[in-house]
């Protein structure tokens, strides 16, 4: 067990370090681009890149069905059936990628018709599309095999595969583009990056099978199997993204653009805080599986509960900091005038609590094998949001706009993912439902009193240090009156040493 707690620590530390990366990426090298790269080009390639990022979006997730059923299988150490689905996911992935790769190569021969620039423009916007074009495929490829070694446990090892990959990208684009290469350069650093993840990851899934002593096998049957279950799973996906990506359209329709850019702005921090929430909970999934297979449901609850327990808690401290601290954070990065209010704000961050717990749900669900259901869920979720969201932004204007999501996600919580994981964690026996309440309560009471004493602490000239201090002081408040009020709490620490 200390292992998987070590593999635990592991991928947190890495997907923490991956999301700090993502941010000072954004600091720092936007600002260099805009140096040596015309504003004008740079726009070009953002929507070149848009059209990418859209074509990687509808990925139907065959690396998330991989890394369960892998998981599972090296639980039970049932090597026959991890060979199976290792050819099957790959096979499948590399022919998502190459159907990838093709749209591409049609979509940068017809650049030119698209977008009206100069000569020279065109010529270096098509060799940096096609450069990220095939560090695209390269990434699409790698994903299938880092969802291998995470089910193989390998957490460290695929993280310092990523760190490697992304620090030379990073390296070899800040150079390029001091010298001279423009968006050649950003095109060469996917290049890399991508190279970099693939031959890595392969070498060492190459490794592990043969110290593992397993067989490569092809069925077809088991590609069928892997690509029925990626269905559900892209279904479940591409409802997440209309989701998700729908209320700026919605608000600059039916309220205004800079009523939309506003809720955008307001928005973007508490998602960065869900997406905390869940680099930590797909830290502890690639476990989940192997543990499940290897002891089964029933050994395992008590883990799962303190895992859930550790993630509400988590999310109730998210949903403080930003209620408190978010107005503040958007006057310090843009200036005036660039929040949507007080009133708002309070409903994104109920959103924000309901949809990260449906989202905790979800993740546990899929980990345990409940993969089609769960994207349901999902798909069902955004075909009832839609149509509702449409009409109470048209009448309502953006609190009715939350006010949908809030009720689309408090309908998936309490039919369907609530029930479900009352079932799994048994928590219909009276002795744990009461021991359920009473922990929610006292989580209750700590972040009612931290709010209290949170807003009491103002200063009148705030600034970027005394702002980090702010959230350093609310998090020490949370933490510090979780443990002396539950017991649970410090247990869990003891546990986690």
């Amino acid at each position: 067990m200390k292992d998987k707690k070590n593999v635990v620590k592991w991928n947190f530390v890495f997907y923490l370090l991956e999301f700090l990366y993502t941010i000072l990426v954004g600091i720092i090298l936007v600002p260099l681009y805009l140096k040596y790269i015309p504003k004008d080009l740079y726009g070009f390639w953002l929507a070149t890149g848009n059209i990418l990022s859209i074509l990687t979006l509808i990925n139907p997730g065959f690396s998330d069905v991989i890394q369960q059923k892998v998981a599972y299988c090296y639980g039970l150490h049932d090597y026959k059936k991890i060979g199976l689905y290792t050819v099957s996911g790959i096979c499948l992935t590399f022919v998502f990628s190459l159907i990838v790769l093709i749209i591409g190569v049609v979509v940068n021969l017809l650049i030119g018709s698209i977008f009206t620039m100069q000569a020279n423009y065109l010529y270096e916007l098509k060799i940096a599309f096609g450069l990220m074009l095939v560090g695209t495929f390269l990434t699409i490829n790698y994903y299938s095999f880092s969802s291998i070694l995470y089910a193989f446990l390998s957490s460290k090892s695929i993280g310092l595969i990523v760190l490697l990959g992304n620090s030379l990208g990073t390296l070899i684009s800040i150079y390029l583009i001091i010298h001279g290469y423009g968006l050649i350069a950003l095109g060469i650093a996917s290049v890399v990056r991508g190279g970099v993840f693939l031959s890595c990851s392969v070498g060492y899934v190459i490794f592990k099978f043969r110290k593992k002593k397993i067989k490569i096998v092809f069925d077809l049957n088991n590609v069928k199997e892997i690509f029925s279950f990626s269905i559900y799973n892209f279904l479940g996906k591409t409802g997440q993204t209309l989701l998700t990506n729908m209320n700026s359209f919605l608000t600059a329709k039916f309220v205004s653009p800079i009523d939309a850019a506003n809720l955008r702005f307001t928005q973007t921090v508490p998602e960065f805080g869900k997406v905390l929430v869940l680099r930590f909970l797909y830290s502890v999934a690639p476990i989940i599986p192997n543990l499940l297979a290897a002891k089964g449901l029933e050994s395992i609850r008590i883990k799962l509960l303190n895992i859930v327990y550790f993630l509400i808690s988590f999310i109730f401290l998210v949903c403080i900091g930003f209620y408190l601290l978010n107005e503040q954070f958007i006057y310090l990065w843009l200036g005036e005038n660039n929040f949507s209010g007080k009133i708002i704000n309070f409903f994104i961050i109920i959103l924000l609590f309901f949809s990260s717990i449906n989202k905790v749900c979800f993740q546990f669900l899929f980990a345990l094998g409940d993969i089609k259901k769960s994207n349901k869920i999902l798909f069902y979720q955004s075909l009832l949001y839609l149509p509702i969201a449409v009409f109470t932004t048209k009448f309502c204007g953006i609190i009715g706009l939350l006010l949908s999501g809030i009720l689309v996600e408090l309908l998936a919580l309490f039919i369907f993912f609530f029930p479900k994981m009352v079932d799994i964690l048994n928590i219909s026996k009276i002795d744990i439902r009461k021991k359920l309440f009473v922990e929610l309560t006292k989580i209750s009471f700590v972040t009612v009193i931290t709010l209290l004493i949170g807003s009491c602490v103002k200063f009148s000239n705030p600034s970027w240090l005394l702002f980090f201090v702010e959230i350093v002081f609310i998090v020490l408040t949370f933490f510090v009156l979780l443990f002396l009020c539950s017991k649970t709490f410090r247990n869990l620490l003891s546990i986690c040493k």
